[in-house]
């Protein structure tokens, strides 16, 4: 009889799947031989030096940026711009206070890549808005201008978009720069609860005492990627990945 080839199943399949994913800007580069395997219900942060290239893998993963080199696949199928399984939410922008646009309006464009051109909101549609809004605690402030709210407080509104169409998975990058100590414990509370909802949660943060807290999983990064579990990373762990060479691994 002829052999039978053993094939091994994973248990889980990966939600996000990069292999060996280069990228640079002009000739300086980036990015080099990333591959790293993120799960359904998973909690990452991503560490590491500034100019490490954090920032730049979060947009390559949300479909913003195209790897060179290399491949990136969501539930098994090739990446594509816009991919609506991922709701992301960038560094907390700068908000012209006197910029008309109330909480509840800036939490349904969430859904504008679900919907035609013109096509307006239905009451549905602000239903749901308001409930993704009371889940963030920010229910009261439903009809305020974004531009009258705390930087904490806008940031909430922010992860409220990002929800509001129903995402896999949330990316954030930095989701507590230039939010006072109080709101930022606020906002990996909010995290916490997110994920208990099976959303894989990724992020990058430079604060390693709340990721040592919240995250399931710490990647460290620069320019390559160096895993840890959360338990594992120590002193030494921690100089690896800030202060590694840039060719010494």
């Amino acid at each position: 009889m002829p052999c039978r080839k053993l094939v091994i199943m994973n248990e889980q399949e990966a939600i996000i799947s990069l292999n060996s994913v280069y990228f640079s800007y002009g000739k300086e580069p980036v990015l080099e031989d990333v591959s790293l395997n993120i799960y359904p219900g998973d909690f990452v942060a991503f560490v590491g030096p500034n100019g490490g290239g954090k920032t730049t893998l979060l947009k390559i993963i949300t479909g913003l940026l195209t790897p060179q080199r290399g491949t990136i696949r969501i539930h098994g199928v090739k990446q594509h711009r816009g991919c609506q399984k991922i709701g992301y939410v960038a560094q907390l922008p700068p908000v012209d206070r006197n910029f008309p646009l109330t909480v509840l309006e800036a939490v349904l464009m969430g859904l504008l890549p679900e919907r035609k051109i013109g096509q307006r909101y239905t009451k549905a549609d602000r239903r749901k808005a308001l409930q993704i809004l009371d889940k963030v605690g920010m229910a009261d402030y439903a009809h305020h201008p974004v531009g009258s709210l705390s930087g904490g407080q806008q940031q909430r509104v922010f992860i409220a978009r990002a929800l509001v169409g129903n995402p896999e998975v949330l990316i954030m990058d930095e989701p507590t720069a230039n939010v006072d100590t109080c709101m930022q414990k606020d906002i990996y509370t909010l995290l916490s609860e997110v994920q208990r909802e099976k959303i894989t949660i990724i992020l990058v943060s430079h604060d390693i005492a709340a990721v040592l807290q919240y995250a399931g999983k710490i990647i460290g990064l620069n320019r390559r990627v160096f895993h840890h579990a959360r338990k594992d990373l120590d002193l030494k762990s921690l100089q690896d990945i800030f202060c590694c060479s840039e060719h010494g691994h």
